[in-house]
């Protein structure tokens, strides 16, 4: 039933855009945000260009709502947090465990450094 959803939503999405240029595509999106008129705070803009912290990760992961759908990458909120809590409890200086967390904060941070890769069509 879920695919059967799925399917019919992407299809939608995808309605007529076989036959559209990219090129127009692209036109239309710059037209549509150059006419927002949307300003981020100085103070806020300040906080977002230090980027994304561990601790905000972790207070994310914290209030995410559980038993929901995953994520484009297909893995559910309940694994991240899991792994940190396993990560939290196994963890010594002796014998160190592989912290998820970090992995997700090396993750944003590469992104919010150097873009997202164009051929992955994530950021569409």
């Amino acid at each position: 039933m879920a695919r059967v959803a799925r399917d019919y939503h992407e299809s939608l999405q995808q309605a007529n855009m076989d036959d559209e240029d990219p090129a127009d595509t692209e036109d239309a999106t710059a037209e549509a945000l150059n006419a927002v008129d949307a300003r981020v705070p100085e103070a806020q803009g300040d906080r977002i260009r230090q980027g994304i912290t561990y601790g905000e990760i972790e207070d994310a992961l914290k209030r995410s709502n559980k038993g929901k759908a995953a994520g484009l990458d297909g893995i559910p909120y309940e694994f991240w947090s899991t792994m940190s809590e396993r990560f939290k409890t196994l963890n010594t200086e002796e014998k160190p465990e592989f912290d998820p967390l970090e992995l997700l904060h090396l993750a944003y941070r590469d992104m919010e450094i150097n873009g997202v890769d164009p051929k992955t069509g994530f950021a569409n």
